[in-house]
């Protein structure tokens, strides 16, 4: 099951774009607190919270992984540790990709970190913007393939990606 809290093009967009693109993890954090919010209300309890990778030269570039602030603020909002259980192989960022293009690569790109050990039951994994739902699936089959019994996400935005044809 997967839940956003508000529209890419609206307002709460607007905030991402500019957190992320100024560098302002801070305004993350306020986001995080809105999304424990969520989170109460519609994810049944569990027992990690996982963020979403990014790209290692992204979140070099930006100095942080906005993912990583949601999922620290929800941690704290709701007493579950955070654990960045996944990381992301190769230097691929999914921005520009089609929705084809983004499944087949992100597909090889996401694995769990060595030395991790089990994965815990119920996982929430934590993004700040969903497009087309491919980097997330791939950290669910990930987490579901190595024991994982329910992956449920949170994202703080989506958008639609237009697709360049098939």
């Amino acid at each position: 099951m997967a839940w956003t809290a508000g529209d890419y093009a609206g307002p709460l967009g607007d905030v991402i774009r500019v957190a992320k693109n100024g560098r302002s993890p801070a305004m993350l954090q306020t986001v995080g607190r809105h999304l424990a919010r969520l989170v109460r209300s519609r994810v049944p309890c569990v027992d990690v919270i996982v963020p979403v990778p990014s790209a290692r030269w992204r979140t070099a570039a930006r100095g942080f992984s906005p993912a990583w602030v949601l999922a620290h603020e929800l941690g704290r909002a709701l007493g579950v540790p955070v654990s960045p259980l996944l990381m992301r192989r190769g230097r691929g960022g999914q921005r520009g990709r089609d929705a084809t293009a983004r499944m087949r690569e992100v597909r090889r790109e996401i694995r769990c970190r060595d030395g991790i050990g089990a994965v815990p039951r119920r996982v929430l994994l934590v993004d700040d913007v969903l497009t087309t739902g491919a980097t997330a699936g791939a950290c669910a089959e990930e987490l579901l393939g190595l024991g994982a019994r329910r992956v449920f996400l949170v994202a703080a935005t989506t958008t639609k990606l237009k697709s360049s044809g098939g």
